[in-house]
């Protein structure tokens, strides 16, 4: 009965801060495709973002090449880690500026999912009152940059890291196609 008070406190708790198209269970999200944004225009080489959202938290998905033309695949590229470390950067920035609090940032992994190689590294903190727990993975793939920034509620009630590595899987390869010009 506690258990069954506590799942449905959850659920009525994350539902008042994000869209919610799915009740949470053990089993993952089921995410809503929110639509795709260009930067193009108004800043030349800052690509596509995708949107996703969910009970559980929301996805960015950056499709960008900061009009360099070609990016080496994977995470070997000369100018990548710097590319990287600025991710980090912008989270920090936010963080000064008061949209994070209690920021913790995790150690910077190199991983493979899907067969490519990602560099990726995840944080902890305080965002309207609410814990959670965000993952950034960065790779270069068809000479452009995809990053995906992962934000969930926590405690969630699925692993979020093999969650984040199956939508990976099943979104990068359509997303990089999508993004082609």
């Amino acid at each position: 009965m506690r258990l069954l008070l506590a799942y449905t406190l959850s659920v009525l708790l994350l539902g008042c801060t994000a869209p919610q198209t799915a009740p949470l269970s053990d089993a993952p999200p089921q995410w809503q495709y929110l639509g795709r944004t260009s930067y193009e225009e108004r800043a030349p080489g800052y690509g596509v973002s995708h949107k996703y959202a969910s009970a559980a938290g929301n996805i960015d998905v950056y499709v960008y090449d900061l009009q360099r033309g070609e990016w080496q695949a994977g995470v070997s590229d000369p100018a990548f880690a710097q590319e990287f470390l600025n991710t980090i950067e912008e989270v920090k920035h936010y963080a000064r500026k008061g949209a994070y609090s209690e920021l913790q940032i995790g150690p910077v992994q190199d991983r493979v999912i899907a067969g490519h190689n990602f560099r990726s590294v995840s944080y902890r903190f305080l965002r309207h009152g609410k814990r959670m727990e965000s993952l950034t993975f960065l790779t270069a793939r068809g000479g452009k940059l995809l990053k995906y920034r992962m934000s969930f509620f926590t405690p969630a009630t699925f692993d979020i890291h093999a969650y984040a590595d199956k939508f990976i899987e099943e979104t990068s390869r359509e997303l990089e196609n999508s993004n082609r010009t």
